[in-house]
């Protein structure tokens, strides 16, 4: 947050299911929201409440599997973040790179990976 903010970009930390806290991140001005709440119900309130406000409003929301991750989807978030998903792609790459696979036989694999369920 302090980075941000040293940099010009405003940023507002807390749960966004409090109205307040949504209303004081502007989201009819926000380039985009991020919704890193862990609580399915709460990211659901706010992603709702927020596209209430603003309908074009780019948001990015964390979600703990698929199956939250395609109901987050339903209701409006335009990209879903799985941290325990993303931690496995992570040591995969980190796998693939330690017995020299290539970057782009790396990548190829990744992409073939994320796309299962």
């Amino acid at each position: 947050m302090e980075m941000l903010r040293a940099r010009g970009i405003a940023a507002i930390y807390g749960d966004a299911s409090y109205r307040v806290v949504l209303a004081a991140a502007h989201p009819e001005q926000a380039r985009t929201l991020v919704v890193a709440l862990p609580d399915y119900g709460a990211a659901r309130v706010v992603v709702l409440n927020a596209r209430a406000i603003r309908h074009d409003l780019d948001i990015v929301a964390r979600a703990r599997d698929p199956q939250t991750a395609a109901l987050l989807r339903q209701v409006g978030t335009r990209e879903v973040v799985e941290p325990e998903r993303e931690g496995g792609m992570e040591l995969l790459r980190h796998t693939l790179s330690a017995l020299s696979v290539s970057a782009k036989e790396q990548e190829r694999i990744l992409a073939v990976a994320r796309l299962e369920p």
